[in-house]
């Protein structure tokens, strides 16, 4: 839920208050027992970053979600959203790429690198 608050902040130009809503969200306990959960976090900060003026980094925050989650979520519209947004920034050559070199460093140095626990159940 914290992650949808942080994505509707982000849109709003609120990035500070998008972010405080991930901590927040990191810090609950699922993200440390669930990979789902906190691939979702993860990809909160990547719409932040969109938000915040950083389609790269937003791309590659993509890729760390896959590599947390175990494979992407072609299922979550707010995944497709960013996808959208940030293929029409980076064009589909340039997103392919940053969400490959995110997804290339593995679950835990994502998650390490993101600052979030790495316990798996």
């Amino acid at each position: 839920m914290r992650t949808v608050r942080a994505a509707v902040l982000a849109d709003r130009g609120d990035v500070a208050g998008a972010s405080a809503q991930l901590d927040l969200a990191a810090a609950v306990g699922d993200a440390a027992r669930d990979m789902p959960a906190a691939a979702s976090v993860v990809v909160g900060r990547a719409v932040v970053a969109g938000a915040a003026g950083d389609p790269a980094g937003a791309a590659r925050l993509l890729g760390s979600a896959e590599a947390v989650r175990g494979r992407p979520d072609w299922g979550d519209p707010l995944v497709r959203l960013l996808r959208t947004r940030l293929t029409a920034a980076l064009g589909a050559t340039g997103l392919d790429e940053a969400v490959a070199a995110g997804a290339a460093v593995g679950r835990p140095a994502a998650l390490a690198e993101l600052g979030l626990p790495a316990r798996q159940r």
